[in-house]
């Protein structure tokens, strides 16, 4: 697969784990050759993101299993730090030294990608930050240091995640997530 296709990948995993889901995301998952990966990944991909995609209902389903997951206790946390073995205060610093040497070799800013307060290690900010290494550097040093960040616990994460939602979309993300980490598929 192209490099410019797997950092589009990687953009929009980015977009499913940083916010909830809306019209436009369903618009883009929706396109044939996305909904078709999908569909493979979790039967019943294709049906949830469907047109119409301002189905009012269909949104606030996913907004609630958005919040499910990632947002309440009892979710799949989306943070690398709830998924490290170690001390939390000092795998949060060292994850937080790596995050922020590659924004400033990046020449990026987590701002650039329009949210708020995201911590860094969030897997959806991680994404973002390799779709972004992948779009400067293809198959280079900086998309390796990026998916490292990423490695150690993101098949975990997308292997709970494709157990524990009820979504089809959240199913097909977190099995994704598994196979761009494995590093035969990379």
């Amino acid at each position: 697969m192209p490099d410019q296709d797997v950092g589009a990948i990687y953009a929009l995993l980015s977009r499913v784990f940083l916010k909830e889901t809306d019209a436009a995301l369903l618009h883009e998952l929706a396109r044939d050759e996305i909904a078709q990966i999908g569909e493979s990944l979790a039967p019943g991909f294709r049906a949830r993101i469907a047109p119409p995609h301002d189905d009012e209902a269909r949104l606030e389903e996913e907004a609630t299993e958005y919040a499910r997951l990632f947002l309440l206790p009892g979710g799949v946390s989306p943070d690398a730090a709830g998924w490290m073995a170690g001390e939390e205060g000092a795998i949060r610093a060292d994850l937080e030294e790596r995050i922020s040497n590659l924004y400033e070799v990046l020449r990026l800013r987590p701002a650039d990608f329009g949210l708020g307060n995201v911590p860094s290690d969030h897997v959806g900010m991680l994404l973002a930050l390799t779709a972004a290494a992948y779009g400067i550097e293809p198959s280079g040093d900086l998309a390796n240091r990026c998916r490292a960040l990423l490695k150690p616990w993101g098949a975990t994460f997308g292997e709970t995640l494709a157990t524990t939602t009820e979504s089809p979309l959240y199913r097909a993300a977190g099995r994704l997530l598994v196979i761009l980490l494995d590093d035969d598929a990379a």
